[in-house]
């Protein structure tokens, strides 16, 4: 009820403390305190945590058995959560707006039928988005698939779960997915993108080709996408408004790797898709006040990422 009224700090439950519909829609007489909430949020341990993430994960798998889904896409990336104060567990890592600011850095996996959050993974900012994302995902994917039996799983990730170890894992599952691949690092990748001449057409300013590689370390070769886009280069020196500067034309590239069998443009769409997440953490931080940490200790801050977004509207 606190969210839904818009409000962020604990200490905002003054303002409607009072209110006779509140106290009616809740069922209470009174109100709890501040100091009430805070000591109950303070008295929370691990196994609190375990129950609440139990609880929503149950929440959401009832919604995607009600809709009777022939597959789940479930996509895993991380979003920081700054503090302006000290907390435990918070560190100094990548924060592309607040460079220096002491944050979390959750690894999230939703679902991207719903656009719901199903399970959260606290950690410190100052890890990579692969710390600790194995035994995640893997976790994730083993209770959906007991939940939901014979659900086809999709899983999309990013390029800093680009390794052997989740790719064999996925793979030994049965999972089927879509990575993208750091190829700036693979020199190989980049004298092939170089050298080759003939492109197939994947749609309006979009062409592709595919092979099968691996890297040096890597056990197996795998199926490989190159993406090439062709976009409008940016003028940034000054220009006079009275001249006409013609639009200059280059090429943005990007490789996926994917144990998918569809067609390069249906590959691609599928990926893409993961910009859809984003919008969910900012629903997340504008509606449900994910940007707010309220406490100070650790087991306390690993009940915020938990709020589950309000449900998207069905077409």
């Amino acid at each position: 009820m606190h969210l839904l009224l818009g409000y962020r700090q604990l200490r905002d439950i003054r303002y409607y403390a009072d209110d006779p519909l509140v106290k009616r829609i809740l069922g209470l007489r009174r109100l709890p305190d501040v100091a009430t909430v805070s000591r109950a949020l303070a008295g929370a341990d691990q196994e609190s945590v375990r129950r609440l993430q139990g609880l929503l994960r149950d929440g959401v798998l009832a919604r995607l058995a009600a809709l009777e889904l022939p597959r789940v896409t479930l996509d895993f990336d991380g979003s920081v959560i700054g503090t302006g104060r000290w907390a435990e567990g918070t560190a100094v890592g990548f924060n592309r707006k607040k460079k220096g600011q002491r944050s979390y850095y959750p690894l999230f996996c939703t679902v991207a039928q719903t656009g719901q959050v199903f399970d959260v993974l606290h950690r410190s900012g100052n890890v990579h988005d692969s710390h600790g994302a194995k035994d995640f995902i893997l976790a994730s994917i083993a209770t959906v698939r007991a939940a939901l039996p014979g659900v086809r799983i999709e899983v999309r990730m990013d390029s800093a779960f680009f390794s052997d170890e989740i790719v064999r894992s996925l793979e030994a599952q049965g999972v089927e997915y879509t990575v993208s691949v750091p190829f700036e690092r693979f020199a190989e990748l980049k004298a092939r993108i170089e050298t080759r001449r003939l492109w197939w057409r994947a749609g309006a300013g979009c062409a592709y080709f595919e092979a099968k590689w691996k890297p040096k370390v890597w056990q197996h070769p795998h199926r490989f996408l190159f993406i090439r886009t062709r976009i409008k280069q940016q003028f940034k020196e000054p220009v006079q408004l009275d001249l006409f500067i013609p639009h200059e034309y280059g090429y943005e590239f990007k490789v996926i790797l994917t144990n998918k069998r569809l067609g390069a443009r249906k590959v691609l769409a599928f990926h893409n898709g993961r910009g859809s997440q984003e919008g969910i953490f900012a629903e997340l931080k504008s509606a449900n006040q994910l940007d707010y940490v309220p406490t100070r200790t650790w087991v306390e801050s690993d009940l915020s990422p938990l709020r589950p977004p309000r449900p998207q509207p069905r077409p």
